[in-house]
């Protein structure tokens, strides 16, 4: 996978914002990278982008948050519009290591993958499969 214009981070743990944040300027310096502490904040940004490019985003989302989890989140983000769905290439980040969650996710179209916590930059290097130098430009 090619490496994306922007980054968005889904999740309601200051904590692991903060060190995801820190791990995608490492891996990707300069990259646009968005926060939200909830699904409805990611959800109102993604439908208020009115121009539609061809520049994908790669979107980390947790599963379990307070007012609406990541699987709440594709239920809605499934009703946006094709054009939508090809700019966005989701991956579960979740703590959780229940086998129905990483089932329900290879089972859902707009899923990526599922990632362990904490992300890392290892995980990225084989996420878009580069060299560091690649990523670390």
């Amino acid at each position: 996978m090619q490496l994306p214009y922007r980054f968005m981070v889904i999740d309601d743990d200051k904590t692991s914002n903060l060190l995801c944040s820190f791990v995608l300027q490492r891996f990707c310096p300069g990259v646009a990278i968005a926060i939200y502490n909830s699904c409805s904040e990611a959800l109102a940004s993604i439908t208020a982008e009115a121009v539609l490019t061809d520049q994908t985003t790669t979107i980390f989302l947790d599963i379990n948050m307070g007012e609406m989890s990541g699987w709440d989140f594709l239920d809605i983000f499934k009703g946006l519009s094709p054009e939508v769905h090809l700019r966005y290439n989701i991956f579960m980040l979740s703590s959780s290591l229940d086998s129905r969650d990483k089932q329900r996710a290879d089972q859902n179209p707009f899923v990526r993958g599922m990632i362990a916590k904490p992300l890392t930059t290892q995980i990225l290097l084989q996420l878009f499969q580069c060299s560091g130098t690649q990523a670390l430009q």
